[in-house]
């Protein structure tokens, strides 16, 4: 199915929704039964993904190499993925899923560049962590608005799609963790990555994250943290987020414990405290983490 066929279905928006999603789908489905990965009812489940993420994969590539204008791409992407989820009559975990894959693929491909002397990571990476996530966003409060416009006698219909949506979200993120292999971050960034699991470490295991004690935290991040950083600053996912099962290591529960015991004995040789030989011990066993607590 070529690019400029999805195009057609993002035209017009309204397409992909209520009494036109079965036309919508009897007018593409010869298209749709022809990919080798679809289930026989045109339904797009599991290994199907490549159903959904390849005609969102080709935009995304066309955005990078000046195909197609990049302008009003959040619109055009949250337009793609819509029309995908309807025209293959795949659940939002799906749609969300293959829009993940997708994106992650653009940012993993960047590793060994086809052609040209110029880098593209940093925009592959903000198509990620920026594009793909507003144009969740925008999927999102579409729905919000239609649950505003509707009648009281339909509104809790729409307010539990849009909860639906969140929860759909939500469980695509999660079972993004599984592709280990394809999270695993670029150099450049896996500082960053590693700050947002410690981020998530820490709150699991009730440490402030004002508190200084950030580098003495040891998490191995990857992609999908900062995915989901993006999300929770853009209000579609909340903190809850950090206490998914595998998210973080799971020695954090001892966390709160031994990291304050390891830094109270420099803090109290700052603030004058005689050094004594069980003093000496303790800041031998636990090296400064900081210059700050030298000064």
């Amino acid at each position: 199915m070529s690019l400029v066929t999805f195009q057609q279905l993002i035209l017009d928006d309204h397409n992909v929704h209520g009494e036109n999603k079965h036309s919508l789908h009897k007018k593409f489905h010869p298209m749709v039964a022809s990919n080798p990965l679809s289930s026989p009812n045109g339904h797009c489940h599991g290994g199907s993904y490549s159903a959904l993420w390849t005609p969102i994969d080709m935009y995304l590539e066309d955005c990078l190499d000046g195909s197609i204008a990049a302008t009003n791409s959040i619109e055009i992407l949250s337009g793609l993925v819509k029309a995908l989820q309807a025209v293959n009559r795949s659940s939002w975990h799906d749609a969300f899923m293959a829009l993940w894959i997708a994106s992650v693929r653009l940012v993993q491909r960047e590793r060994e560049p086809i052609e040209g002397p110029v880098p593209h990571l940093e925009t592959r990476l903000c198509m990620l962590l920026s594009i793909a996530t507003l144009a969740v966003a925008d999927i999102i409060e579409e729905a919000d608005s239609r649950c505003g416009e509707t009648d009281l006698s339909s509104h809790w219909k729409q307010e539990t799609a849009t909860d639906d949506l969140r929860k759909e979200l939500m469980l695509s993120l999660q079972a993004l963790g599984d592709y280990e292999s394809l999270l695993v971050p670029p150099p450049c960034i896996i500082s960053a990555a590693n700050q947002a699991a410690s981020k998530a470490a820490m709150l699991v295991s009730g440490i402030n994250s004002s508190s200084g004690y950030m580098e003495s935290i040891n998490e191995t991040g990857n992609m999908r943290h900062l995915i989901v950083e993006s999300c929770i600053s853009r209000n579609l996912l909340d903190t809850s987020a950090y206490y998914w099962p595998g998210y973080i290591n799971g020695h954090v529960n001892s966390m709160s414990h031994a990291i304050p015991s390891q830094l109270a004995g420099w803090a109290a040789f700052m603030k004058g405290t005689p050094l004594t030989q069980s003093l000496v011990s303790v800041l031998v066993s636990s090296p400064a983490s900081r210059c700050a607590l030298l000064l």
